[in-house]
């Protein structure tokens, strides 16, 4: 009960607040806007690392899609595991395509060859 009664006392003084408490408070301000303005820059470069990113993997994706990345003839080798499957045989559980494979530094993809 004292202390509500001298914290009321405190509030209701026309003394008003002492330099020390009003120095404390602005340093408490000033190092929580720093620590926001810093997590704001690093998000920042974070973004644009990854926009940077983001721009080099969409640009390859597009070249290997688009064929104009080397390219060579392969083979793709695939096996059936459902037995449940209309028409299933062992005879037609694995099997070879010939395929085109297209790729660049970054990715790679085939397609069936003609």
């Amino acid at each position: 009960m004292k202390k509500t009664v001298r914290t009321l006392k405190k509030f209701i003084s026309p003394k008003g607040e002492t330099l020390v408490e009003l120095l404390v408070s602005i340093m408490v301000i000033a190092i929580s806007v720093l620590l926001l303005v810093g997590m704001y820059q690093a998000s920042g470069s974070i973004n644009r690392a990854a926009r940077e990113m983001d721009d080099e993997l969409y640009n390859s994706v597009t070249e290997v899609g688009n064929r104009a990345g080397e390219s060579q003839k392969g083979t793709v080798t695939f096996e059936i595991n459902d037995p449940f499957a209309d028409g299933f045989s062992p005879d037609d559980s694995t099997g070879e395509i010939e395929v085109d494979i297209y790729f660049n530094d970054t990715v790679s993809a085939y397609s069936k060859a003609p």
